[in-house]
């Protein structure tokens, strides 16, 4: 987990060094929010206001697959 941010700024900066577009890359990067909300509900049995979570993440899913096809 140390190396973690690391890893996540190294990618995002190779993907930018590879001509990523900044609006796309950064779309991904936010996509981060399916993984916490599953582990969230799973691992930490969390479920306040999970319908507003999954919705908020289908949202933002949308936006990503939009980004891509365009």
């Amino acid at each position: 987990m140390v190396y973690s941010p690391f890893l996540y700024n190294f990618f995002t900066f190779t993907a930018y060094t590879l001509g990523g577009e900044v609006g796309r890359v950064d779309a991904i990067n936010n996509s981060q929010v399916f993984l916490i909300i599953m582990a969230e509900y799973f691992i930490l049995k969390h479920k306040d206001y999970i319908f507003k979570k999954l919705l908020a993440a289908a949202i933002a899913f949308t936006g990503v697959l939009v980004l891509g096809f365009l």
